[in-house]
């Protein structure tokens, strides 16, 4: 375990997965404490897919290789690069282990940073390759607990959300709709309804019905969860051109992810080469994507 702290923040990175397992300020736990009977991760990395490839598995000039939901750098040990009180780096290479489950070379870093009331997660995948290009995914699965809220109370607060295409009268955000299998419709999606605040009322209920939320096409560059008097707790800020929200539906869980990704799943039934899929990155030969979110305690 790696721990970072400055005057208001304290955060905690485990070796596996390089994941975020703590963020604290005053005292408060304020990301999700793995309780394995609603969900035993808190805050893993997804790469090199984002969501799930159609019945597992997918396809690289024809060879067929299986791949579980959210890829297999989630549950892989990270080397430490280097870390001080603030900021701490890890970094994941490709091998013959990863090869033989994803054909590409790649060297995957993971940076935290913590900045005042914020941590900054940074992301940097180097392609290493002298002719091949690197075609995946990344995205961040944090869960964070439901701001405090009366036993008997249904209501667990809102999402705001900063639309990068404001709406003067009754904004609406689009979803993909899940078709089954892990997989979005190829074509129905749902839409969002917020209130004139632009807020999204949420309750113990409020995924049984949407699963999971993904917005698309750039559409929000902010959530912030609030509690049911409408303040904010928390907010993610992020460039990605997708994020997802998500509870675990059915269990009244006491938490609810936010989850900026650049890619999201498979459209039902797509048994096409990996680089086709949707919402695919790629990355030339000895080039380097990078790019971060922000967590900001309110």
């Amino acid at each position: 375990m790696i721990q970072l702290r400055n005057s208001f923040l304290t955060a905690t990175i485990k070796e596996h997965g390089a994941e975020l397992c703590s963020l604290k300020s005053s005292g408060r736990e304020y990301l999700w404490q793995a309780n394995p009977e609603f969900w035993a991760r808190h805050s893993p990395v997804l790469f090199p897919i984002v969501g799930s490839v159609y019945d597992k598995q997918f396809r690289v000039d024809g060879t067929v290789y299986p791949m579980g939901q959210h890829g297999f750098a989630r549950d892989t040990e990270f080397e430490v690069v280097c870390h001080s009180d603030d900021e701490a780096w890890f970094r994941l290479k490709s091998d013959d282990s990863t090869r033989s489950a994803f054909p590409f070379d790649f060297c995957l870093e993971i940076g935290y940073r913590l900045e005042g009331k914020s941590i900054r997660v940074m992301w940097r995948v180097e392609n290493p390759s002298k002719d091949t290009v690197l075609p995946f995914q990344i995205g961040a699965h944090p869960a964070f607990y439901w701001p405090v809220h009366a036993d008997d109370d249904e209501r667990r607060g809102y999402f705001a959300f900063t639309l990068t295409q404001p709406h003067a009268t009754s904004p609406i955000l689009t979803s993909r709709k899940l078709a089954g299998k892990g997989c979005v419709d190829p074509e129905e999606t749902f839409e969002v309804p917020l209130d004139e605040q632009q807020m999204l009322p949420l309750s113990a209920n409020t995924f049984d019905s949407f699963d999971t939320i993904i917005l698309e096409s750039s559409q929000v560059s902010r959530v912030a969860l609030c509690d049911v008097e409408r303040r904010p707790m928390l907010q993610l800020s992020f460039s990605s051109p997708l994020v997802g929200l998500w509870s675990p539906p059915g269990k009244r869980a006491p938490f609810v992810c936010i989850e900026p990704w650049y890619g999201r799943c498979d459209k039902y039934g797509f048994e096409g080469e990996f680089a086709q899929r949707d919402c695919m990155n790629h990355l030339d030969a000895g080039q380097t994507f990078v790019a971060h979110y922000t967590i900001e305690i309110l």
